[in-house]
């Protein structure tokens, strides 16, 4: 069969800090084209992403959801899939995991916060992946509003070159529309119209827009070389299909960024940003992953539960095509999954397919074994796609069932819930027996006791939040560990020698063996590997799990008769822990990234706090409205900070934090 083209294709990710607009310009979008007769709101709990009973409660989105809409430019038909990902910082897993599986970007900024915390990240994910973008500032009709210093932000704190396509107009202090540099017009919005009118240039308004337009044919001539050639036989150079395709150019590339302004909430501004995202942005066979092998392959970025449909799978087909009913090889099992269902996701609704093709994003069904992350291929012709990173948890909190018999539910629910989230932990302390919760945050983990009794009618008592500790070593050291048990008849033994090495911090576990002439049988060497990781389940100083560490088996000895694999499975587990102890162990706690914006007179009070709490200042910079201190701070160290920043700024003050690395614990301060 023929490949499909995919010209007319976009698979865009909108990121944003949280409350920039995202979920309100998707709805613009869904509206405007056409998609939905209707306009949900974020306040009305009604919006196509937003379906969760837990995000309409909070007002925030929560997990990334799939739209996919229709938007016809110069005659072409374009299909547009929109993946609307969390601001907060708590869910950052569910935007690495979109990115990972798409073209192209549109990132928002709030036109009177601007470049904010969350900003930062999304926009260093997008990096990661090197995925072009483009820029909307968004409320312009907000208080405050200012789209130059934005994009000035957004210029130095990414280090981008910004080329403006629009600027915002004011008619008597109110934004009512739009210049547009490329067309050199002007774009008026009416109360209700859901498109604009071309209205004259207003007269006051040439000035700027003659400086605005000639930066940016300035900037185009520095990053596109067929452009330059153009531009210098003609300063003047106007032609809107030239500008057109060399600013596409520049931004697959990765030398620009074009801006764009509006308000979603108004409505103003949808219509040209839908067409600079099928003019800007990248089609699938322009992905850095695209290919022309006709036998399928695709990857699997999130899996969900549906009381209805059972599981079902978010996937980007990237080569060949997929229909239903068809077996497909999952590599990392090596097992055959049947699909037995193949949808096109809008929100929580489905719209059944049947084949899904190289560039699409869909959902599917039947598969048994399959999890976030997987990539899914043709049998014949194997092929593992990149995988999808989680960030580690870093909150504890310990939960128990209000209502006893129903651990048995309780663990299903859980298993599923892991399943669809895998920056979700659950566990059972080995002292106290508690089951444990682990998650990226205070928020992220309440959604998950609140999903637990909206979704499974499960109730949890908690307990307070607690930091996730870990432990490793600082030396290399070496164990000699001999078990030697005789109690009449048959005994123990088990002889082994190991040396355990730091490695660096997040590296996890490596175990290595370098035996030599058989000095231990080749059936005992899974014991010793399962003693060793229940060494380090169980945890050194403080029973902390143990991380960082590469344990290498170097010699032992065993007897004919006394020896086996239990034997040597606790021989290896005491080997471990003496060995660890012995390394000079230390405690590692989180570090996070945290962000504190307050009143220029209180960032004296805000740095002298923030050192109290063993912070180490990284940056301070001018805003419009005070400072912004950027710092790495222990976790441990940040519970209760909201009521310390609102006390020292007069109630002025935020912040947000990240997760940043682990490290080793530093004595306290006097």
């Amino acid at each position: 069969m023929k490949r499909r083209s995919n010209s007319w294709t976009r698979n865009i990710g909108i990121m944003a800090h949280i409350d920039a607009g995202k979920t309100t310009v998707t709805e613009n979008i869904l509206f405007l084209s056409g998609r939905n007769h209707k306009l949900g709101s974020v306040d009305g709990g009604n919006t196509v992403t937003d379906y969760l009973k837990a995000e309409k409660d909070r007002g925030i989105t929560i997990q990334s959801a799939a739209v996919t809409t229709q938007w016809q430019l110069d005659g072409q038909d374009y299909r547009i899939n929109l993946i609307d990902t969390p601001g907060h910082m708590d869910f950052n897993g569910e935007v690495e995991r979109s990115l990972r599986v798409l073209d192209g970007a549109l990132a928002l900024f709030c036109a009177v916060a601007g470049v904010e915390a969350q900003s930062r990240t999304v926009w260093d994910q997008a990096d990661k992946f090197g995925l072009p973008r483009i820029a909307f500032i968004n409320k312009m009709d907000r208080p405050g509003a200012d789209f130059e210093r934005v994009m000035g932000q957004i210029r130095s704190v990414f280090n981008v070159k910004t080329v403006a396509l629009q600027l915002p107009w004011f008619e008597d202090g109110r934004f009512t529309g739009l210049i547009d540099l490329v067309q050199e017009r002007a774009w008026k919005w009416r109360d209700g119209d859901k498109t604009p009118q071309a209205v004259s240039l207003p007269v006051d308004e040439l000035p700027a827009m003659i400086r605005a337009k000639a930066q940016l044919l300035e900037a185009l001539a520095e990053a596109d070389d067929s452009f330059l050639e153009s531009y210098l036989a003609d300063d003047q150079l106007a032609d809107p299909t030239a500008i057109v395709e060399a600013l596409r150019r520049a931004t697959l590339a990765g030398r620009i960024v074009p801006v764009l302004t509006g308000s979603a909430f108004q409505g103003i501004g949808v219509q040209p940003l839908l067409d600079a995202m099928v003019q800007y942005l990248p089609s699938p066979d322009e992905n850095r992953e695209s290919s022309d092998r006709a036998e399928f392959s695709g990857l699997v970025f999130k899996t969900l539960t549906d009381k209805f449909a059972g599981r079902i799978g978010f996937m980007r087909v990237f080569s060949g095509s997929l229909r239903p009913g068809e077996r497909v090889l999952c590599p990392r099992t090596g097992e055959l999954e049947r699909i037995a269902r193949v949808f096109r996701m809008q929100g929580a609704q489905r719209e059944e397919l049947e084949v899904a093709e190289a560039g699409d994003i869909v959902a599917i069904t039947g598969f048994k074994a399959m999890i976030s992350g997987d990539t899914l291929c043709d049998p014949a012709h194997p092929v593992v796609l990149e995988a999808i990173h989680f960030p580690d948890a870093v909150i504890d909190i310990a939960v128990e069932l209000k209502e006893k018999g129903l651990d048995g539910k309780l663990g299903i629910a859980l298993g599923q819930l892991v399943a669809e989230d895998p920056a979700l932990r659950f566990r059972t302390d080995e002292r106290s027996g508690q089951l444990i919760l682990s998650g990226l945050g205070e928020l992220h983990l309440e959604v998950v006791v609140d999903r637990l009794k909206d979704e499974y009618g499960l109730e949890l008592r908690t307990g307070r939040p607690a930091v996730a500790y870990k432990s490793s070593i600082t030396r290399t050291h070496r164990h000699n560990e001999r078990l030697k048990k005789q109690n009449g008849g048959s005994g123990q033994f088990a002889e082994i020698l190991l040396e355990v090495a730091p490695l660096e911090s997040g590296s996890g576990f490596v175990f290595e063996n370098e035996l030599t002439g058989g000095a231990i049988p080749t059936e005992f060497i899974p014991a010793i590997r399962k003693g060793v990781q229940r060494a380090l389940a169980h945890g050194l100083i403080d029973a902390y799990p143990v991380e960082g560490l590469r344990v290498t088996l170097l010699d032992g000895s065993f007897h004919q008769k006394d020896s086996d694999a239990m034997a040597f499975e606790a021989c290896a587990y005491t080997a471990t822990l003496a060995a660890c102890n012995g390394a000079a162990p230390v405690v590692l706690e989180p570090v996070m990234n945290v962000t504190v914006n307050v009143p220029s007179e209180s960032v004296g009070e805000a740095i002298g706090d923030l050192n109290r709490r063993r912070a180490r200042i990284m940056a301070i910079e001018a805003q419009v409205n005070g400072q912004e201190v950027r710092a790495e701070v222990p976790l441990s160290e940040m519970f209760g900070y909201v009521m310390s920043l609102r006390s020292l700024s007069s109630g002025a003050g935020r912040f947000t934090m990240q997760f940043g690395h682990y490290a080793a614990m530093q004595p306290v301060r006097a």
